[in-house]
């Protein structure tokens, strides 16, 4: 009869440091590693590079209506006049959904950081 290898309890699991300093004591030198330790570190950095595109497809997004925006009120205040109650009233909306810049500025605003 063929001997079975024994199963590794917590003790004997080879582990990685973490580096972060009290946890390895704790942890008895680390977290195990494997393959389930391994896939969470990928997800982890998937996660960050999705992150990471979301901010950025987002600043560009910021761009692109903020540049819509002036540009119709541009051309709204060619065709109506500077004075008129809907240049006033696209302006001040602009204004409201993505921040008031200087006159001639195409400065989009500084995107919102993401909240932790």
């Amino acid at each position: 009869m063929k001997l079975k290898k024994p199963l590794q309890t917590p003790a004997t699991l080879p582990k990685s440091p973490t580096r972060i300093t009290g946890l390895d004591e704790i942890t008895g030198g680390g977290l195990p590693t494997g393959p389930l330790i391994e896939g969470a570190g990928k997800a982890r950095k998937s996660a960050e590079k999705a992150l990471a595109d979301a901010v950025k497809n987002e600043q560009d997004l910021r761009v692109q209506f903020y540049k819509l925006a002036t540009d119709t009120a541009s051309l709204v205040e060619g065709l109506v006049g500077k004075g008129h109650d809907l240049t006033t009233k696209l302006r001040g909306l602009r204004a409201d959904l993505i921040g008031s810049q200087s006159v001639g500025s195409t400065t989009p605003p500084a995107p919102t950081p993401p909240k932790p």
